[in-house]
């Protein structure tokens, strides 16, 4: 429950009176809402029965179908056990056209309890008087009291308009307090944030104006009577949306123009009910925006992650293109008829209270069985535990909904820290156990003494095991990240060729694409996500270096390939996250991202293993145009072995230098000094426009400083786990004074953070003049310190350690040195706070990096 007291409800269902447009046609996805008022449903549902023409049994008459408006009216019946609560959600352009609707809608007005008026615009509150007439119409009919209530803003305009260059023209004055009082209603003058209709709803207040693009309804205008005169409007400050909290999936907001900026409004929703986004419903107002409000608009509701959004009304259908190519598969049209309980993409919920006694019971006994097998065997192995989350039926469905909740809304860090802090003891601090399943346990550590231990001292004893490959292996396949033992031995072989410092120590290829990339970077503080311009530009370089042939993405942005591959990562780490729970968890866009992140790859495959034996062998002598991919056309005819390695190396020699250069910006944006510090350095060794050596890369120490405190503070992979392949043990935890080892069975799973383990302030030295808070990024830090062994991993360690990470290091150096050369300062966009970890296999800035670069001269 939020803060204002939202309930949970259990279902929701949404009418569509009044809507700019009106779809009867569009079919909907199974798997997004459940759909009523399609052509087909009016069809069969028709009263009308033909009896002279033939085995025709339907007429559909084209009056049983709704017509759209411009404005906005949508019915919102919310259920929660025995309580059920309707809203009518603003009343449309005007009257006739409201009544008009309902009566080929049929709704149920009598249910209706309150009217929310969203804004003083006529296209929402033309329709009212009708409104609350019919209702109470409706109400008496049924025998019941009339009366409804009428929430609405109390800062009534007189009239309200817009400016036409110096013309200004006015809409029709909204209905007067008095108006709706005579009309039947009781007026509830409301401005800020209160709960309704027995908690079932929440109404915002004002909305928070955060974003730099949603700068409100430009050219508004409101007249008073008083001044006889016409002022500025353009904030719309009386805004308020309707939000509901539906159990298991989170908030729906329905939103009428959101003249405060959708993104503003969503975000806020999810800040008032506590719970992640699920659903937007209503206008997006982008119908006259530019196409960069658009696209930063369409880029920030996809962080925030809805499962389903429903533009209408002043969407505009440049907006809903733009949804549909960036978040395929959430659109839904506008329809008459919408139960929005059965949206999106959870229905995985397990809900012991309605399967059948005996299965639950069953089930409880089974894992019960389970438990106390599992506990002799780890007796008979010595029996020493870590401290245990609690392991009962209930608790352990928590946590997995809990983890599930967590990984949706970014806070994967505070739920392993709570864990581990909330049960954890003084002889054992940092590393807790659980066995959810009864059949094996997962030890979530940040002790550098357990990382070590997996990593180098027992490596023969841990891996990836079988359960992580299978789990796995759509998406890598058999790769080096998925495989133990000789097949992951032979993929690293195979790999560790192509990073040897002579293929790395040419930076030629560095040179070429970061010079195409700082073309995007604009010129005097024109601002740009330059997270995305990483990005892209990283995908560029890997592709040359290890496919031998660039895609060319920052040109020409592969936008399907992009955003399928940032899904499939999402929905892998919330299905590893969720544990034996994934079987339950539905996989319709893992499996279309995985097509077309293969249509991607494939083409390079064939094309390598299209050439003869003899054109590889006499590439294989040439070290410019033998590459990775004819390496391993070379070893193998097998198309998926290739896939798979393929993929692999485009996950690690992208993604994560794309996130370490963001990170690093991130960070420079709100440290001047040290952006100067570094400017400075780069221009004295380097000068201001040469590019720079590999060995001038050794000899910037500050710049190396920078980009050890980027990964101490954001290592690029937060989160990794290992499988027991034998019995073993971790080397400290256990016993009165935690100097005993914790007993580990084969298949348990060690999860480790090495995210935690960099950022635990009691790893080091007290914080002084000389030494900064280890919360705050501080190049300095590292002139006089050094971390000790293994308490800063960013590459992990042991055998398993990056190949890459020279690589990387090298490309995240030299593009830093040739953006500072050329700019002289950088000014983030934006909240710098509001910046959160977001967590998918690799860890990224969750909002991109929006900055502003200015050249020397430049204001």
């Amino acid at each position: 429950m939020s803060d204002f007291g939202l309930a949970e409800i259990d279902s929701l269902e949404a009418t569509v009176i009044i809507d700019n447009e009106l779809d009867p046609l569009s079919p909907v996805a199974p798997d997004t809402v459940h759909v009523s008022g399609l052509m087909g449903n009016l069809a069969k549902c028709s009263p009308n029965t033909p009896d002279d023409r033939g085995p025709a049994c339907k007429e559909l008459r084209m009056d049983n179908i709704c017509c759209s408006a411009h404005g906005l009216s949508i019915l919102v019946t919310a259920t929660k056990g025995d309580i059920k609560h309707s809203v009518l959600f603003d009343a449309g352009p005007e009257e006739d056209a409201w009544e008009r609707n309902v009566k080929r809608l049929h709704p149920e007005l009598c249910s209706v309890d309150l009217i929310q008026l969203s804004h003083w615009h006529r296209d929402h509150s033309g329709g009212l008087l009708r409104a609350i007439h019919m209702i109470n119409n409706a109400k008496q009919a049924k025998g019941l009291p009339k009366g409804v209530v009428a929430d609405v803003h109390p800062a009534r305009p007189d009239y309200r308009g817009f400016a036409l260059g110096e013309k200004i023209v006015s809409l029709e004055a909204d209905p007067t307090f008095e108006e709706l009082e005579s009309a039947g209603a009781t007026v509830s003058k409301q401005s800020e944030t209160h709960a309704i209709l027995d908690n079932l709803f929440l109404i915002s207040g004002e909305i928070p104006r955060l974003t730099p693009y949603e700068t409100g309804l430009k050219g508004a205008m409101c007249y008073d009577h008083e001044e006889n005169d016409w002022f500025s409007d353009e904030s719309i400050a009386d805004e308020r949306f309707l939000m509901c909290n539906l159990k298991d999936k989170g908030i729906v907001m329905f939103t009428a123009c959101s003249h405060a900026g959708v993104v503003n409004a969503a975000r806020h929703a999810v800040d008032l009910g506590s719970a992640p986004l699920h659903a937007i419903v209503g206008g997006f107002h982008l119908a006259t925006s530019e196409h960069e409000q658009t696209e930063s608009t369409v880029k920030d509701l996809k962080r925030l992650d809805p499962a389903v959004l429903l533009p209408g009304h002043c969407t505009g259908w440049r907006a809903k293109f733009a949804i549909e190519r960036h978040m395929p598969g959430t659109l839904v049209p506008c329809t008459r008829k919408i139960e929005l309980d059965k949206m999106g993409n959870l229905d995985f919920v397990f809900t012991p209270a309605f399967a059948p006694v005996g299965i639950v019971l069953f089930l409880l006994v089974i894992r019960s069985l389970r438990l106390l097998v599992y506990n002799f065997r780890v007796s008979r192995r010595g029996g020493i535990h870590a401290p245990r989350i609690p392991n009962d039926i209930v608790s352990a469905i928590q946590l997995i909904f809990k983890s599930a909740k967590a990984q949706n809304e970014n806070r994967l860090l505070e739920l392993f820290n709570s864990n581990i802090s909330e049960n954890g003891t003084a002889a054992c601090p940092n590393c807790v156990e659980g066995n959810s399943w009864g059949s094996m346990r997962v030890f979530m550590t940040r002790e550098p003494e357990h990382i070590k231990a997996v990593l180098t001292g027992n490596f023969a004893e841990y891996g990836k095991g079988q359960q992580f490959h299978d789990l796995w292996s759509p998406f890598l396949g058999d790769s080096i990240f998925t495989t133990d033992g000789k097949q992951w031995s032979a993929s690293r072989s195979l790999i560790r060729p192509m990073f040897i410092r002579d293929r790395i120590s040419d930076l030629e290829i560095f040179d070429r694409k970061t010079e195409s990339m700082m073309k995007f970077l604009g010129t005097a503080g024109e601002p740009v996500n330059i997270m995305d311009l990483f990005y892209r530009m990283t995908l560029d370089v890997t592709t040359e270096f290890l496919l031998g042939q660039g895609i060319n993405s920052l040109e020409n942005p592969r936008a399907e390939f992009v955003q399928a591959f940032a899904d499939v990562q999402r929905i892998q780490m919330l299905l590893t996250v969720i544990g034996p729970a994934h079987h339950l968890y539905p996989r319709g866009a893992y499996r279309r991202g995985i097509e077309v992140i293969d249509q991607f790859v494939l083409p390079f495959v064939h094309s390598a293993l299209a050439l003869p034996a003899e054109e590889l062998e006499k590439r294989s002598k040439s070290e410019k145009s033998f590459t990775f991919l004819h390496a391993l056309a070379s070893y193998t005819r097998d198309p998926k072995v290739i896939r798979d390695q393929v993929i692999s190396v485009l996950l690690a020699g992208r993604d994560t230098t794309a996130a370490t250069l963001s990170w690093a910006f991130y960070e420079l944006s709100n440290s001047p000094k040290a952006y100067a510090k570094l400017r400075a350095e780069i221009l004295e060794h380097v000068g201001p426009a040469r590019a720079p050596t590999y060995q001038d890369l050794k000899n910037l120490p500050y710049l190396r400083h920078t980009i050890n405190e980027t990964l101490r503070l954001y290592p690029a992979v937060p989160y990794n786990v290992r499988c027991a392949l034998a019995d073993t043990s971790l080397p400290t935890g256990g016993g009165p004074d935690g100097s005993l080892p914790l007993t580990v069975l084969k298949g348990d799973a060690v999860v480790y953070s090495t995210l935690a383990m960099q950022r635990r302030a009691d790893l080091y030295p007290p914080t002084s003049p000389a030494f900064a808070d280890p919360a705050v990024f501080s190049p300095e830090r590292w002139e006089g310190w050094t971390p000790k062994p293994w308490q800063y991993i960013p590459f992990n360690g042991g055998p398993r350690i990056c190949i890459g990470q020279n690589f990387a290091q090298a490309e995240v150096g030299f593009t830093i040195v040739r953006i500072l050369q050329r700019f002289e300062r950088v000014e983030y966009v934006g909240c710098w706070e509001e910046q959160f970890h977001k967590a998918e296999i690799v860890g990224t800035p969750g909002r991109g990096v929006n900055v502003r670069l200015f050249m020397p001269g430049e204001e």
